[in-house]
Formats: C-alpha cells, structure tokens, sequence
C-alpha cells in the first residue's frame, strides 16, 4: 500500500509543481495521496486492474487550478495572489457570519433587472445548447438518461432528463419520480412549483454536482466527488450549496443530509416521510402535509410549520419550535427551547436547560413534559376531562387555573382519561386553559 500511495504523491506533486515547496504542499500532497491510494483499493478489491483502477483515480483528483490556487493563498503574498484569482475569490474566507451576510446581500442584488436580464440570456443560451445535444443524442441512445452539467455565471445547474421524455421547463422529467434524496456540504433549499407536472430543477453552487434518477423512482443529489473538492471541505474552505425545484404533488420521500449548511422547505410540501439532517444549521420547514417527519440537528433550530401526523425533532444546542395541527410529537434539546403552538395529539418533550411551552387549541389525550432548568408551561382548552401530575424541586407549580376548571360534560366511560405529566427540577410548573 505504501508503494501505491507513494506513486500518487508522486504524480500529484508534478501536477503541483507551479507551486513553491511548503509544509502546506506537503501536506496536501500527503493528504490527497492517502485519499487516493484508498479509492485504488476499493477499485482493485472489486476486481479492476491496477492500472485502470490507478489512472481511474488519478482522474478524481479534481481540479489542479483550486489547489494551486490554495497553495498560494497559504504564501505570505498570499493575499494579493488570492486576490488576482477571481475565480476563486472567497473560496478562501471564512464560512460564519460574514460568508452569511455577503451571501443575503448577493440575493438582495440578484433581484435587479439587469442581473435578471443577464440570467435570462444565460437561461436561453442554456436552452439552446441543450436541444442541439437533444439532437444529437437521436435514437442512438435509446432509453439512456442524459445529464448536462452547465455553468451560468455564478451558478452551476445539471440538467438530465430521458430520451424522448418532453423537457420543456429545461430540467429533469418528473414523470416517475416518486423520492427526492439530497446530500451535500452547504445550504439545501428545496421549493415547490405549483405546477404539478412542471420539471424538477436543480442548482448548485461552483462546485459540480451528480444528479441521477434510479430504477425506482429516486432523484439523487450529491456533490461530484473529486479528491480535491474532499480536501477542501474537510477543511471548512468549501461547500456546495443546492437548490432544489420539485413540483406540488405528493411525494413518497424526500431526505435532506447536509455537513455544515441551513435547510429550507417550501410551504407547498406533501410528503409521506420527510428527513432532514446536518450536523451545524437551521432547519427551517413549511409544509401542507406530512405523514412522518423526522429531524436531527447538532448546534442548529428546528422549526417545523404545517400538518404532521408524526414529528420527531432533536437538536443538541438550538430550540425547537412547531407550529400547526401534529399528531404524535417526541422533542429533545440540551440547551434550547421547546415551543408547540397550533394543536397536538401526544407528546413526549425533554430539554435539559431550556424551558417547554406548549399551547394546544385541543385537548391533547398525552402529556410527558419535563425540563431540569427550565420552565414547563401548558395552556389547552377547557373542553374534557383529564388529570395532571406537576412536579418542580425548587421551582413552583402553579395549578390554579386548573382549580376553576368549568367543564361540566359527562366523559365516555370507555375513552381512557388524558394524563399530563409536566415535571421540572429547578424551574417552574404552570398550567393555563383557554
């Protein structure tokens, strides 16, 4: 194995010769040798000969010009070289906050007529490179399935669709596609077209993206692998955003997996299970209707608005916040919030350090809230039986209102009574009614 990955450090490094010895040339070639000597051995333990499977990873390398690019931004000119490479300008700054507020305002200015007007020509010229490759593909590729990678300005996009299917949004076909399967480095943004038959539509952002459609009925997104776009990213220098277009009708699946970006989910939504998950954004989603839906962050807010018959929400460091008709909801949190407003069927809330709200326009048939720190608050209707366990260590309990309880209906002996437990360890108790 040394032999193999001292071959391509070898190869990588003439590759980088432009670039002056450095620990960080080092470094580099070290890192993308071992990267590479590993997709050898994956390629050769599925029976491909050495040399094709040596020159079929030498061509995952990715792009020399970044890396060069890279390099000379670790120089102590490294500034005014950066600087002279516009291309690549901001490849090399920070991802926080500043990365966040030249990004809003790039959107604000997307929005003037004459970038518009420059997006619209790109979008033609896109067009009509497309029905000439349309063309040419003939009856030659029969059943094939076509994936056109094209950049427009700042943006990249692919494009795929199968011969002989109409594309006349210029995307994929969504005839068939049943799941949406997306997973990235950046922000995700999926919206919905009103248009139940309009094509799917996929952008990224500089970096190229695979886009494919399987056997079964699954659009798959992901970054295009290269080695060197790996080296970046596990670096924090790189991410590839993606935006997603999928028309309004109900899907099966849709599952959003991204390393350090913000997810967004258009109001228009219908899906059977909906998956989110990254390990440091916002998950910000606007659905009409979800069967399942199931969302996982690390240091980042969950905010859920619409109709889901079953939620489950954790965050280690951030808030959840749901808002709409749910059914089944279990939410966890270390040190955020917990708020659900709209109404709910059952429950089962925890945060270590932050307070639980719940304010349920019906009376919800199960309870289990609890909090170490935090406050436990409930407010529902006075419509119908049930009984309430309360509890606080140092904290308060406040149950008055409870006391005042004006409903006087007869219970159907055979439906169970709701039972609310509502606990917390140092915060306060409260329940409220309508």
């Amino acid at each position: 194995m040394e032999d193999i990955k001292r071959r391509f450090a070898n190869e990588i490094a003439a590759k980088l010769a432009a670039a002056p010895e450095s620990d960080a040339k080092s470094e580099m070639i070290e890192e993308l040798a071992e990267n590479l000597a590993g997709r050898y051995a994956d390629m050769t333990a599925g029976g491909m000969g050495p040399d094709e499977a040596f020159q079929k990873a030498m061509d995952e390398l990715g792009s020399v010009d970044e890396l060069l690019a890279y390099l000379a931004a670790q120089e102590p000119t490294g500034e005014a070289a950066a600087g002279e490479q516009g291309d690549w300008d901001g490849l090399f700054r920070d991802l926080g906050n500043a990365a966040k507020e030249a990004a809003g305002a790039a959107r604000d200015f997307f929005h003037s007529d004459t970038v518009q007007a420059a997006v619209n020509e790109g979008k033609r010229a896109v067009r009509e490179v497309k029905e000439q490759l349309r063309n040419m593909a003939g009856s030659g590729w029969d059943g094939a399935t076509v994936h056109i990678h094209v950049d427009d300005g700042d943006k990249a996009r692919d494009f795929g669709w199968t011969n002989g299917g109409s594309d006349e949004e210029q995307g994929i076909p969504s005839q068939g596609v049943q799941c949406l399967d997306v997973e990235t480095t950046g922000d995700v943004e999926i919206a919905v077209d009103g248009d139940a038959e309009a094509a799917i539509q996929v952008e990224g952002s500089r970096s190229r993206l695979n886009v494919s459609v399987t056997e079964d009925g699954v659009l798959q997104v992901r970054p295009l692998y290269t080695a060197s776009s790996q080296f970046f990213t596990f670096r924090g220098v790189s991410s590839q955003d993606v935006t997603v277009t999928i028309p309004a009708r109900l899907w099966k699946s849709v599952r959003v997996s991204t390393a350090t970006g913000d997810v967004d989910i258009g109001e228009e939504l219908e899906a059977g299970r909906l998956a989110v998950q990254t390990a440091s954004g916002d998950i910000d989603c606007r659905v009409k209707s979800c069967q399942r839906a199931e969302f996982r962050t690390g240091s980042g807010d969950i905010r859920l608005e619409g109709n889901a018959a079953q939620v489950q929400a954790e965050t280690a460091s951030g808030d959840v916040c749901l808002e709409g008709p749910m059914g089944q909801v279990k939410a966890a949190t270390a040190s955020g919030d917990v708020e659900m407003e709209g109404s709910v069927w059952k429950a089962h809330v925890k945060s270590a350090s932050g307070d639980v709200r719940v304010q349920s326009m019906t009376l919800p048939a199960e309870l289990d809230l609890s909090s170490k720190s935090g406050d436990v608050e409930v407010r529902v209707p006075d419509n119908g039986p049930f009984r309430v366990n309360a509890s606080s260590v140092t904290g308060e309990v406040d149950l008055r209102p409870f006391a005042q309880w004006s409903w006087s209906g007869e219970a159907d002996p055979n439906a169970p009574v709701p039972r609310y437990n509502l606990s917390s360890i140092s915060g306060d108790v409260s329940l409220d009614k309508y």
